[in-house]
């Protein structure tokens, strides 16, 4: 909905304004996800909040690495989105390169970009620690 209206003239709402969204949006969904699976008999959850402030490390072991990045062609309203996992070798496993409509700030490009991976995990179940 942020998108349309950005993209048919409105200004972009800001930063601390979306990110507080997100947070209560993304709290929502772990509730809800809990009750979900409690009532299902399975507490095990498919995807994994990460820990607030944990530093980075490389992978190790069968673990893997996802980057995203995304840039913005403002002429035509265009935002490129890339994403790569690669293994604790350097190896890149997966990649994609995605054109979404819009034109965002830098870091609401990013968070579209962990939005498209976050939905497609989830969609093919895998699970994130």
């Amino acid at each position: 909905m942020e998108r349309n209206r950005v993209v048919h003239g409105s200004t972009t709402k800001p930063a601390p304004t979306l990110a507080s969204f997100a947070v209560n949006y993304l709290s929502n969904f772990w509730t809800a996800k809990g009750k979900y699976h409690n009532a299902a008999g399975n507490n095990a959850p498919i995807l994994a909040p990460a820990a607030a402030n944990a530093p980075w490390k490389p992978p190790t072991g069968t673990d893997l690495k996802l980057n995203v990045d995304a840039a913005l062609d403002a002429n035509r309203n265009i935002i490129g989105v890339v994403v790569v996992v690669r293994n604790s070798a350097g190896h890149v496993l997966a990649a994609l390169a995605k054109p979404i409509i819009g034109n965002f700030a830098s870091h609401e490009m990013e968070a579209k970009a962990m939005f498209i991976v976050l939905i497609g995990l989830y969609s093919c179940n895998c699970r994130l620690q």
